[in-house]
C-alpha cells in the first residue's frame, strides 16, 4: 500500500497521517518533497528523495506555490491519493499566523492580528492544492477537516469512504489518539464542551449520538454563573 496525503498547512494533516500509519502499519514519511523544511528546520536529508515510492508507506506533503510541479506526474504511482482541505479559510489563516508565534505543535489562544499578506499566503496554498487537472483525477478521495475532526459518527463515515479496510476497532484507536477534538491546538475561551472517548461517543446519557454530554454541559453552565 502506497498512500499520498496532500494538504495545505494547518489542516490536521499530520494527525491524519500518523493515525493512518499507526492502524495500517505503514511507514510515515513527512514532507519528503519540502526541501526548505529539511534544510532549515530538520537540518538533514529527508527520508526519501528519489526513486521508487517505498512499499507500505504513507507520504504527507504540504502544498506551497509550485511545490507539486515535480510530483504531479508521479501521482499514479500511489495506490491512494488523499486530499485534505479545511472548510473555513479564516480558521486556517488564524492557525497559520498564531503558529508563527507559538510554534506548530503548541496549544495557543488566538492573539495575533491578521494582515492581508497572511490571507494571500493561505489562498495560494489552496490554489496549489486544488489545481483543476490534479483535482479532477482524485475527487473521490477528497475529505474535509470538519468531517474528520468534529463528530465521531461523521468522522468514521469519512474514513470509510477512503476504502482502506479500516474496521471499527482501528477507527476507535484513530479517534481516541489522533482525531478527537480535544487535541486541537487552538484553545477556546469556554470549556462548555467536554470531549469523550470513542466509547462515550456512541451514546450520551440523553440517548444522542454526540461526543459531548448534555448533562455535563448543564453542570458547566451552572458553575460558570
Amino acid at each position: 500500500m502506497k498512500i499520498l496525503l496532500l494538504a495545505h498547512s494547518r489542516s490536521g494533516s499530520s494527525s491524519l497521517a500518523k493515525a493512518l500509519a499507526d492502524v495500517l502499519d505503514l511507514k510515515l514519511i513527512l514532507e519528503p518533497f519540502n526541501k526548505r523544511l529539511w534544510e532549515e528546520h530538520y537540518k538533514k536529508e529527508p527520508p526519501y528523495i528519489d526513486g521508487p515510492i517505498p512499499e507500505n508507506s504513507i507520504l504527507k506533503h504540504i502544498t506551497m506555490p509550485n511545490s507539486l510541479s515535480n510530483l504531479q506526474g508521479r501521482l499514479k504511482e500511489f495506490d491512494k491519493v488523499i486530499f485534505l482541505i479545511r472548510n473555513n479559510i479564516k480558521d486556517v489563516v488564524i492557525s497559520e499566523v498564531n503558529s508563527q508565534k507559538y510554534g506548530y505543535n503548541t496549544k495557543y489562544k488566538d492573539t495575533e492580528d491578521i494582515e492581508i499578506n497572511d490571507i494571500e499566503k493561505v489562498i495560494k496554498m489552496y490554489k496549489e492544492l486544488i489545481n483543476p487537472v490534479r483535482f479532477n483525477l482524485f475527487t473521490s478521495n477528497l475529505i474535509w477537516y470538519d468531517d474528520l475532526y468534529n463528530d465521531y459518527y461523521k468522522s468514521i463515515q469519512t474514513i470509510k469512504k477512503l476504502k482502506l479496510d479500516i474496521n471499527e476497532s482501528q477507527f476507535n484507536k484513530m479517534w481516541d489518539e489522533y482525531l478527537n477534538p480535544s487535541y486541537r491546538l487552538r484553545q477556546e475561551n469556554s470549556n462548555i464542551r467536554k470531549i469523550y472517548s470513542s466509547e462515550d461517543c456512541k451514546t450520551d446519557r440523553d440517548g444522542g449520538p454526540y461526543y459531548f454530554d448534555m448533562n455535563e454541559i448543564g453542570k458547566i453552565i451552572k458553575e460558570q454563573k
